[in-house]
């Protein structure tokens, strides 16, 4: 076995939070990358990992994708200038001992495959998220706590089209186990959501398609922020391609469709749908 192994580092937002650095925001350890003193932690996390043994150090940028910035609201947070400082902080601690990862997680959550956009969509955030890390002067790229398969393959995809070496991390389990690529922690039928704010939506999904809308207040908007992570948040859609989206969900569209207006989760102007 000698000189078959690599050895990657370990975990960075624990070892945060050990050095009195709370990494339980929405922007997990990137948070640190905010100001000098978590730059400079983060900076000795590394090299107590390359001390360790490690031959490959991974840059803090789990949560640094253009949508997990967005989405945070965090004062200063922008992207890739997040990405950028991460990546440098490893490559400076490194120091050419070792190789840096550009961790590559879901764009939406780690925890809920249910909110993970389309195909295109994951391409096309993954892809850009891939190609600023490659910029920034990654060695390779790890796609790391791959929920739901259909994302994690899109990842993949566009984190090989940059040229660089790409690495996976994803637990395998039959889908009965509710764990693992695909799965949605107990469902009973791929890709239905399981367990969102309002509660249980299972019963609702048959073979991956809804069957019956919730009348429920709870479930019913649970539901619709499901359905609504399937469109690309300002980007513009005619009624034709709101529909075909909808029509993958549930055989109702029309129904999906005002509903999702009623609740503002899709905003309409002259024939032209927008997700806010």
């Amino acid at each position: 076995m000698a000189g078959s192994l690599t050895l990657l580092d370990g975990a960075i937002g624990t070892e945060l939070a050990r050095r009195g650095v709370d990494a339980r925001g929405p922007l997990f350890g990137a948070q640190a990358l905010l100001d000098p003193r978590g730059r400079a932690l983060l900076g000795e996390i590394h090299r107590d990992y390359l001390s360790a043994g490690a031959q490959v150090i991974t840059a803090a940028t789990f949560r640094t994708n253009p949508r997990a910035v967005l989405a945070s609201g965090v004062p200063g947070a922008r992207f890739p200038a997040l990405a950028e400082a991460a990546v440098r902080v490893a490559r400076e601690a490194a120091a050419g001992r070792a190789r840096v990862a550009g961790s590559v997680a879901p764009v939406a959550d780690c925890y809920r495959p249910a909110l993970s956009p389309p195909r295109s969509v994951a391409l096309r955030e993954h892809g850009e998220n891939a190609r600023a890390l490659a910029a920034a002067g990654c060695d390779l790229l790890l796609v790391e706590t791959v929920c739901a398969a259909e994302e994690g393959l899109a990842a993949v995809e566009a984190c090989a089209a940059t040229g660089l070496e790409v690495w996976v991390a994803a637990m395998a389990a039959p889908p009965a186990s509710g764990h693992g690529p695909g799965s949605s922690s107990g469902a009973s039928s791929p890709g239905a959501p399981v367990l969102l704010d309002g509660g249980d939506l299972a019963a609702f999904f048959r073979n991956g398609r809804l069957e019956t809308i919730p009348a429920g207040r709870d479930r019913r908007q649970a539901l619709l922020l499901y359905v609504a992570s399937r469109f690309e948040p300002g980007h513009d859609y005619d009624e034709a391609e709101v529909n075909g989206i909808l029509q993958d969900v549930h055989s109702d569209h029309a129904t999906l469709r005002r509903y999702l207006v009623d609740a503002g989760l899709l905003r309409r102007e002259r024939g032209v749908y927008r997700r806010p």
